[in-house]
């Protein structure tokens, strides 16, 4: 079990790396290889017609080379959680749509999507194709929810 700190200190070393980094729908960690990346579109097509072969070809530009995550392989990574986001989210107890009132470490989720409060009304996560990690104001995101994981060793976080 990790605590939030060691999660919250690999989340923001990722995201100082984060031109290393780029989000990619299905991937958990993988170098992003052409291979790579024509095995995750053909994998999960509903997904990625949404995008026009430009727009693919864009996203391919940007991810080669990278180290690709979507957003729950993100927190895969940092945490050592695995699952989808509602699978992850799901392990969250003190769950609260008062995201102000989430210590550090705590779990942020709106359907489809996960990200992680850093403290400070902060978040990191993995947005979208095309994008690395990113850092925010909890309050500019549309985040739903926000819970602490059982998997995480919340002693000592700040309980704001």
């Amino acid at each position: 079990m990790k605590t939030w700190d060691a999660v919250i200190k690999k989340a923001l070393t990722m995201y100082c790396h984060r031109n290393e980094y780029a989000y990619f729908y299905g991937a958990k960690g993988e170098i992003l290889t052409e291979g790579v990346m024509n095995y995750l579109i053909r994998a999960y097509p509903e997904h990625f017609k949404r995008y026009t072969q430009i727009q693919l070809q864009q996203i391919r530009n940007f991810s080669l080379g990278k180290i690709g995550y979507d957003c729950s392989g993100f927190l895969t990574a940092v945490s050592d959680i695995q699952g989808s986001s509602s699978m992850i989210f799901s392990g969250c107890d003190h769950v609260t749509d008062n995201l102000a009132a989430g210590p550090a470490g705590s779990i942020l989720y709106r359907p489809g999507h996960i990200g992680l409060d850093v403290g400070f009304g902060m978040y990191v996560h993995m947005p979208r194709e095309g994008e690395s990690i990113v850092f925010g104001k909890i309050s500019e995101y549309v985040w739903e929810w926000s819970g602490q994981h059982r998997e995480i060793n919340m002693e000592g976080s700040d309980s704001r």
